[in-house]
């Protein structure tokens, strides 16, 4: 048996994202394509206090995207946090802080 992975691969380097535009989260798994993951911010880059998507779908049988218009405030500090629906113990984070303005 495999243990389940899901990373997050973008936003995963500093960055800035301007609020109104529309951008795109991206992760990869091995959950396969019926799964789903949840999508949280942290805009202080600790507290994951947002939900961006309670449970977006896995379009791909290794990967995921979820397109988010984004919204302030505006913050230096955020970061995203992908868990799995199925395992609240399968998660990770952005490895960068990023700007939202």
């Amino acid at each position: 048996l495999v243990e389940p992975t899901l990373t997050v691969t973008a936003p995963n380097t500093a960055g800035s994202w301007d609020i109104g535009s529309i951008m795109r989260i991206r992760w990869s798994h091995n959950l396969g394509k019926l799964e789903r993951a949840k999508i949280e911010l942290a805009r202080d880059g600790l507290n994951y206090d947002e939900t961006i998507a309670e449970s977006a779908p896995n379009p791909a049988a290794s990967s995921g995207t979820f397109n988010w218009v984004v919204t302030g405030p505006s913050t230096g500090s955020a970061r995203i946090r992908d868990t799995w629906t199925g395992d609240a113990n399968v998660t990770d984070t952005s490895n960068s802080k990023f700007k939202i303005y």
